[in-house]
């Protein structure tokens, strides 16, 4: 049942975000939310999440001779929930809230996940551990000290 709303979710987004990259390029004209710059201020990622919430993706929009590229998804997005992106203050990696299916325990809360940025290219996304729990943890950020800071819904 998940696998054709997924499917149906992202052909949705594919034509309505590559309809008019120029009026629309932060707007895919679904539920966008959250957005985060790199460092540097030529990437932008940003949620969007189908009708009733059902699903939700990580967008990517790259700044290229002073022009933003339509959104596309993210290459480590698009096959489970993802939200709410944020670069460390060096832009090597990125923290989202996800979904995924969690290493070595059970449960369908949002955990926070990290994906490394290594030559360009983005890796596979890493359960950042033991700050996670059986409750759901939100809008993780980064402080130039390497403290982490998210919020969390727990006993």
């Amino acid at each position: 049942m998940i696998r054709p709303t997924i499917g149906f979710f992202l052909l949705i987004i594919s034509i309505s975000i590559s309809a008019d990259p120029e009026l629309h390029w932060v707007s895919s004209g679904l539920n966008n939310r959250d957005i985060t710059f790199s460092p540097d201020g030529n990437t932008l990622l940003t949620t969007i999440m189908s009708p009733k919430n059902l699903f939700a993706a990580i967008a990517i929009s790259h700044k290229v001779e002073g022009a933003w590229s339509a959104l596309t998804i993210a290459p480590f997005s698009g096959q489970y929930q993802d939200i709410e992106a944020m670069f460390s203050p060096d832009g090597n990696d990125l923290l989202f809230a996800s979904r995924r299916p969690k290493p070595q325990r059970d449960g369908n809360d949002w955990d926070i996940w990290r994906v490394d940025l290594v030559d360009g290219k983005w890796a596979s996304p890493v359960n950042v551990g033991d700050v996670n729990s059986t409750g759901d943890e939100f809008y993780p950020s980064i402080a130039n000290n390497g403290n982490l800071y998210f919020t969390a819904t727990r006993d």
